[in-house]
């Protein structure tokens, strides 16, 4: 039952597969190195505390001195959500969780999507980006949280947060996250955000641009999946980007709806 690929991750060390119900749901994730047996990490087998916690429902890989270090979302720890940094020990070569953050709204799904950002592409991840789609208040649906990464590697509070359009109170925001490279052409990593549920469930892609130490609070472009002659349906649900696709010298976005996948240039 451990639903061993509920997610993904191809990461310096290996592959990475999620397994939301191991450990009664507590959940972890498959490391698949370069030994004969993938190395199982979580948080313990026999914390109650992280029961039905669906650890390793979402996963990055971060990067800070040349070391690996995994993020892991774990969003129905305790009906909040929560967020675990995984490193290795350098004495005992074992895996274990070096710092968290705690979501702060039950059912808010805190945890749920994970993005990690290189700001300045030096080769070290700067940020972390959480996702807690279904957080509520009476003016905006969804949010994402600004976790800045120090050089040691560790996550620090996440003091800023971003959000979509005011009104779109059951939009998901950050149901999806993607790094699309430099799109600004001003040296920092810009993002996509998803939410496939605003608009009737028509749903709607932000693109935030980055800035020294975080992202601009205010979306840069709001791009609706109404917009499309296709009668789209969870436009946003899905998005990946930074890559050059159409050979134009500028990073594409792919961005999922219900039963099909569009490319903007």
């Amino acid at each position: 039952m451990s639903q061993e690929g509920f997610s993904s991750l191809l990461s310096p060390d290996g592959p990475v597969l999620g397994a939301v119900g191991a450990y009664d749901w507590s959940g972890g994730i498959y490391l698949y190195g370069s030994g004969r047996k993938p190395s199982f990490i979580n948080v313990s087998r026999t914390s109650t505390d992280m029961n039905d916690a669906y650890l390793g429902y979402s996963s990055q890989v971060i990067t800070a001195n040349g070391q690996s270090s995994y993020v892991v979302g774990a969003p129905r720890y305790q009906h909040t959500g929560k967020v675990f940094l995984f490193s290795r020990d350098t004495n005992s070569r074992k895996w274990t969780p070096r710092s968290e953050q705690l979501g702060e709204q039950i059912g808010s799904y805190f945890g749920g999507t994970l993005c990690a950002v290189d700001l300045d592409r030096d080769g070290n991840t700067d940020l972390v980006l959480i996702g807690a789609p279904m957080y509520y208040t009476p003016l905006n649906g969804g949010r994402v949280y600004i976790c800045p990464i120090n050089r040691l590697g560790v996550m620090q509070i996440c003091s800023k947060t971003l959000q979509g359009q005011t009104g779109k109170t059951f939009g998901r925001f950050g149901a999806s996250m993607s790094e699309i490279g430099d799109i600004s052409g001003d040296g920092q990593t810009d993002v996509a955000i998803g939410a496939p549920m605003e608009n009737d469930n028509r749903g709607a892609l932000y693109i935030f641009h980055g800035e020294k130490g975080g992202f601009s609070p205010q979306y840069r472009q709001r791009i609706e999946g109404s917009l499309f002659p296709r009668k789209l349906h969870y436009f946003g649900q899905a998005v990946s980007g930074g890559t050059d696709l159409t050979g134009d010298g500028l990073p594409d976005i792919a961005v999922g709806a219900q039963g099909q996948v569009l490319l903007l240039r």
